[in-house]
């Protein structure tokens, strides 16, 4: 008898994400997902990724770490600063 396959989804820069390298990942009050790679920062609604770089405001593209705080705001620490 043949068990079911699990599903899931295989994200890469073809559909969106900056980087294939993935630092770190977190989810938002608001459910969507950002993701830290070593090309910017992603945040993807389900859908589609928007992406954001140094034109931006990012002071550099490698994003590391990412956290939430009681505020809903979204803390990225980088390799530069």
């Amino acid at each position: 008898m043949l068990a079911q396959k699990p599903a899931y989804l295989h994200y890469r820069v073809q559909d969106g994400l900056p980087g294939n390298l993935v630092y770190c990942g977190i989810q938002d009050d608001k459910k969507l997902l950002w993701f830290g790679t070593d090309k910017g920062l992603a945040c993807f609604d389900g859908t589609h990724f928007r992406t954001f770089g140094i034109k931006d405001g990012l002071p550099d593209p490698d994003v590391f770490n990412l956290m939430n705080d009681s505020r809903g705001r979204l803390w990225i620490s980088n390799f530069k600063k």
